[in-house]
């Protein structure tokens, strides 16, 4: 992490800014990829405030970031291979080397989530949290543990779980991303076959009562 103080008209500013992936949160990697603006990424790699940033009238800082940034364009890391063994919090797991035990419930979650994403780098993070909680906890799969596992793992450098992350998602990408899209589609048509005999339901009950009434 470099650190550097820049001159302002507000006085001096310290900066700390990341010099490689290595030293990029997955927290902050699953924000930047979500934007195509530099001076948003500025902003989050800095931890500072993109009007502050944005309004800022200093040239030197503005070369200091762009020489720092450089970097993000260079993604060597989404090559690597998922490690047979990743550290979270102190804790040594072993990465499975098969996805097929995985349970309903935690590719339900995530695919959920990927539902409403643009690109799945979004849910790196909830996506390692679903699969490792169980083996973190010991336990079986608990959604509201893998959401606390979640936080611990956005503070880890995006190097060591992008990784594990996409190794993940492998088999959701094989499977095809639509199935929920399809699981909705069978519920809304259940649902409105339901509706129909329902409504045929009450107009036979109430032709009934109308000839018991004639009789």
């Amino acid at each position: 992490m470099k650190s550097i103080t820049v001159r302002s008209s507000e006085g001096y500013e310290d900066y700390k800014i990341p010099q490689s992936w290595s030293e990029v949160t997955v927290d902050q990697y699953q924000k930047i990829v979500q934007t195509t603006d530099l001076i948003t990424v500025f902003s989050i790699l800095c931890d500072k405030d993109y009007k502050t940033l944005s309004n800022r009238v200093n040239p030197d800082l503005e070369r200091i970031l762009f020489d720092c940034v450089r970097f993000v364009s260079e993604q060597a890391f989404k090559a690597s291979k998922a490690p047979k063994v990743l550290t979270i919090d102190g804790k040594e797991l072993i990465v499975p080397k098969r996805i097929g035990g995985l349970s309903i419930g935690q590719s339900i979650h995530v695919r959920q989530k990927l539902e409403g994403c643009k690109v799945y780098e979004e849910v790196i993070s909830l996506a390692v949290a679903c699969y490792l909680q169980p083996l973190y906890d010991r336990s079986e799969f608990d959604y509201d543990k893998a959401l606390e596992l979640e936080q611990v793992i956005l503070k880890l450098p995006i190097t060591e779980i992008y990784p594990v992350g996409f190794f993940f998602f492998l088999p959701l990408t094989r499977t095809g991303s639509n199935i929920l899209r399809d699981l909705r589609l069978i519920l809304a048509q259940w649902y409105l076959r339901s509706m129909r005999n329902a409504e045929t339901l009450v107009r036979w009950l109430r032709l009934k009562d109308s000839n018991r009434s004639n009789i």
